[in-house]
């Protein structure tokens, strides 16, 4: 009798406990399209994307090649990406789009490279 009270008793747990890998829900890939409207006297030769996870750290990176003005590119983030970081090549020269963007599990973002974006020497 007390091996069937056990049972009945354990029988709630059993059926409302869900297993681990049903509640992992899989990741969304995030984007980001680079609108190239950049205008500068001096050539410039790539754009690099840097790819950050949460803890700051460098996980990947994408280039631009067609540096001319109207290219449209979309890429697909690494799946533990939360930000990326520009950096403009020009004569040998890094400078670094002075904003961070910050990206939206399964969304888009756009983002517009021209003369209004502040540029400096320093990663930001």
């Amino acid at each position: 009798m007390k091996r069937i009270l056990f049972l009945l008793a354990m029988l709630p747990i059993f059926i409302f406990t869900e297993c681990s890998s049903e509640d992992e829900k899989p990741l969304r890939p995030s984007t980001y399209t680079l609108f190239w409207e950049f205008r500068s006297v001096e050539p410039v030769t790539d754009v690099i994307v840097f790819e950050y996870n949460s803890s700051g750290d460098k996980i990947a990176n994408k280039r631009l090649t067609e540096c001319e003005v109207g290219a449209i590119e979309t890429f697909q983030a690494n799946d533990k990406v939360v930000k990326v970081k520009i950096c403009i090549l020009m004569n040998s020269k890094n400078n670094w789009v002075q904003n961070v963007y910050y990206l939206d599990e399964g969304k888009n973002i756009n983002i517009y490279l021209d003369e209004d974006v502040l540029i400096g020497s320093d990663e930001p």
